[in-house]
């Protein structure tokens, strides 16, 4: 009788730390599923080439078909656009999935050809350095003003 009540208390044990282990491994995978779903609501479904976790859940790897990018427009225009586009594509990731703390990408055009490759840490915001055939160079988000900083006694429109 002992035995095999200690028989059925090791396979409880198994059964737990197997559904605990399931579970761990599984939290990845949902956060890059839910990062998929936030960026293709900028984006547009589809768009998304690659996307991984790495650094214990704390950086997000992603690749994916700029939606801004039209190759009639000029280059300032197109660049104005990339980076808008990266800081609402990471800035919506980062917003909706607070353990992620920095986000590495690349931005394409259809044929797979390297707009921009970029980084959004949370504070500084996003660095996107552009492909020699965008003219090269790097360009960073400003940083906040003074005034953007949240003063103390609420918004004005609460004040009204």
């Amino acid at each position: 009788m002992t035995r095999s009540i200690a028989a059925v208390v090791v396979a409880v044990v198994f059964s737990l730390s197997a559904t605990a282990a399931a579970q761990s491994e599984s939290k990845p995978i949902a956060v890059q599923v839910q990062a998929r779903s936030l960026a293709e609501n900028v984006l547009g479904s589809g768009l998304i080439r690659g996307i991984s976790i790495t650094e214990g859940g704390a950086t997000l790897l992603m690749r994916w078909e700029a939606a801004t990018y039209r190759p009639q427009n000029k280059v300032d225009s197109t660049r104005a656009q990339l980076f808008g586009e990266a800081e609402l594509v990471t800035g919506s990731i980062m917003g909706g999935i607070r353990s992620i703390s920095r986000i590495r990408f690349s931005m394409a055009r259809k044929d797979g050809q390297v707009l921009a490759t970029g980084v959004n840490v949370r504070g500084p915001g996003v660095s996107l350095t552009f492909s020699q055939f965008l003219g090269g160079g790097v360009h960073q988000s400003a940083p906040p003003k003074a005034n953007d900083t949240p003063q103390p006694g609420g918004s004005s429109a609460a004040k009204d």
